[in-house]
């Protein structure tokens, strides 16, 4: 420190760090990912590949069958529960109840679909 920078009230500069001056390898990389990926702005949200799974968490056949009955019946009870809320209310018999139960079904179909049908 000079002598002039103690008696003005000025601050010292922060001494530099054995590596001398930051350059882009430096940089603040966030948290999971590393230099050479792409910023998080620019990777799709649900482009998580399948292979990356660990194999323990690999869903077994049995556990894809029960999410699939439970997609499929899931659908038919929500969707018909609506369509009987819906009747009930408009006071129109069970005609929204069929209509509900059959949007369900196709609801819970395309789900079971998506999830399970589809090649990678």
């Amino acid at each position: 420190m000079s002598p002039d920078a103690v008696g003005s009230g000025e601050e010292a500069p922060e001494p530099m760090d054995p590596g001398g001056t930051p350059d882009e390898s430096d940089a603040a990389v966030p948290a999971g990912l590393s230099p050479d990926q792409p910023p998080p702005s620019e990777q799709d949200a649900f482009a998580a590949p399948r292979a990356s799974l660990h194999p323990a968490l690999e869903p077994s056949g049995e556990h894809v069958a029960h999410s699939a009955i439970g997609s499929l019946l899931g659908g038919v009870l929500v969707w018909g529960g609506v369509g009987l809320l819906l009747d009930h209310w408009l006071q129109t018999g069970r005609v929204l109840t069929a209509v509900g139960i059959v949007v369900g079904f196709l609801t819970g179909f395309f789900i079971v679909y998506v999830r399970f049908g589809r090649d990678e």
